[in-house]
C-alpha cells in the first residue's frame, strides 16, 4: 500500500490536470482502506467528490466508498446523509439501490433508530420483491444484510427492554425463568 501511495502522490502532484488524477485519488483512498486508515480514505474520496460529475460513475464509487469508511469510523450520520444523496439520484441499478438501502438500514441502527432502521431495511427487500422478476441484482449480499440486520434490530430492541425479578417481601420469587433454568 504504501509503495501504491507515494506512486498515487506523485502522479497528482506532477500531472494534475491529467484525467488520472481522478483514479489516482480513488485507488489511493482504497490503499487508505488497506491500511485501515478509514479517516485519510474519506478525504480521499471527498476529494473525488469534489473534482468529478454527480453523473459520472465515479462519483457515484465515490459516495459508496466514502459512506462504508464514514460507518467504519462510527460516523453514522454523516453516513446517513451521503447514502440518503445517493438515493436521490434516477440513475441507480437495482443493486445499487438496495445496497444504498441496506447500509442505510445499518446506519439507523448503529444510531439506535430502530424505527428507521426496520423501515429502510424492510424496503429494500420490498423494493427487490417488486422489481424481483424483471431485473436482477448483480450480487445478493445486500439483500442478505438487510435481513440479518432486521434480526439485530429486534435483538436489540429486546435487549433493550428491562426484565426485573418480581419480589415478594423483598425476596425474588421463582418465575417462568428461574423454571426454564432448573
Amino acid at each position: 500500500f504504501d509503495r501504491a501511495l507515494l506512486a498515487y502522490a506523485r502522479l497528482v502532484a506532477d500531472f494534475g490536470d491529467s484525467k488520472l488524477v481522478v483514479p489516482a485519488l480513488y485507488n489511493s483512498a482504497l490503499a487508505r482502506e488497506g491500511k485501515l486508515d478509514f479517516v485519510e480514505a474519506a478525504a480521499r474520496y471527498q476529494r473525488v467528490l469534489a473534482t468529478t460529475d454527480r453523473a459520472s460513475s465515479d462519483h457515484l464509487d465515490a459516495e459508496f466508498r466514502l459512506a462504508a469508511v464514514l460507518a467504519e469510523i462510527h460516523q453514522y450520520a454523516q453516513a446517513a446523509e451521503v447514502l440518503e444523496s445517493i438515493l436521490t439520484r434516477s440513475d441507480l441499478s437495482p443493486s445499487d439501490r438496495v445496497e444504498c438501502m441496506a447500509r442505510l438500514g445499518y446506519c439507523a441502527l448503529e444510531t439506535s433508530d430502530f424505527a428507521r432502521a426496520e423501515k429502510t431495511l424492510e424496503g429494500a427487500l420490498d423494493y427487490y420483491r417488486r422489481v424481483q422478476g424483471t431485473q436482477t441484482l448483480d450480487n445478493t449480499y445486500f439483500l442478505g444484510m438487510s435481513q440479518y440486520y432486521l434480526g439485530v434490530v429486534v435483538h436489540r430492541q429486546f435487549a433493550a427492554v428491562p426484565l426485573r425479578l418480581t419480589e415478594i417481601d423483598g425476596r425474588p420469587t421463582k418465575t417462568y425463568f428461574h423454571w426454564l433454568a432448573l
